[in-house]
């Protein structure tokens, strides 16, 4: 999977959003684990 900055950032905003959590926590996941969440996270119209 390869991610534009913007989406990205849009990523870590969605994840935050949707979870609670802080951005530091966000930052300290492994890419593989990052990937994994933001993969799973409800897309636009679901």
């Amino acid at each position: 999977m390869r991610l534009t900055l913007e989406e990205l950032r849009q990523g870590v905003l969605a994840l935050a959003s949707h979870t609670g959590w802080s951005l530091v926590d966000i930052l300290a996941l492994p890419t593989r684990e990052f990937l994994f969440w933001i993969d799973g996270l409800p897309r636009d119209g679901e």
